[in-house]
């Protein structure tokens, strides 16, 4: 992830539901910044904000224009962790999940509201975003924050490696996921020249794909 100097609360990653349900949001990874530094969150609607820590208890603030590694595990039994550059920086306990039954929604840079309309729009870049179907060790997480290794970590069912060159698509490489660029209607603090993207059939105003 590379945060820019907007200021604020922005999505990065959302699990979300299109239907009504009591778990709107199973699992969302925000970056919440004052526009020089940041801190990496994640948030469900089964125990909300969990913050990024430093060694000293408090929250990990990290520069924006700078590239980082963020991954989020939860476990079978209910255990999640948030690593930052490869380091866990946060342990929690969650029994949200994302929905497997085709009624959830899988949003890149940005978060969809109640009514399924785009809020918290990410304000900078990301590249090689992976999903595993089950948590990964810390090892194997130390292991993926070197882009040559990913492949040999079992139960990767979603790669976005944003290497596309053109069009407004971006693929899912080793799994089924297509989803469309779309620009924000929030032109006053989002730089359109970045990606927002849609993993369903729901889409905006769609621009130009311009990938890292």
């Amino acid at each position: 992830m590379y945060p820019r100097t907007k200021s604020g609360i922005q999505a990065i990653l959302s699990f979300g539901s299109k239907v009504p349900s009591s778990v709107l949001n199973a699992g969302v990874l925000q970056f919440k910044s004052d526009g020089a530094k940041g801190v990496f969150y994640y948030y469900d609607d089964c125990i909300y904000d969990v913050a990024a820590k430093g060694s000293d208890g408090q929250n990990l603030e990290v520069e924006v224009n700078e590239w980082y590694h963020v991954m989020v595990t939860i476990s079978s039994s209910n255990e999640g962790s948030l690593y930052v550059d490869g380091v866990k920086r946060a342990h929690f306990s969650t029994t949200c999940r994302p929905k497997s039954d085709g009624t959830g929604s899988f949003v890149m840079g940005m978060d969809m509201d109640d009514l399924m309309y785009p809020k918290e729009y990410f304000d900078g870049l990301m590249d090689e975003v992976r999903v595993y179907d089950r948590a990964l060790t810390g090892s194997e997480v130390s292991s993926v924050n070197c882009f040559s290794s990913f492949n040999e970590i079992d139960n990767l069912v979603s790669h976005f490696n944003f290497n596309n060159g053109t069009g407004t698509f971006a693929t899912d490489v080793v799994g089924n996921v297509r989803g469309t660029f779309s620009a924000s209607s929030d032109s006053t603090n989002y730089d359109t020249t970045a990606q927002s993207f849609v993993g369903s059939d729901d889409t905006h105003a769609s621009y130009t794909y311009a990938g890292v």
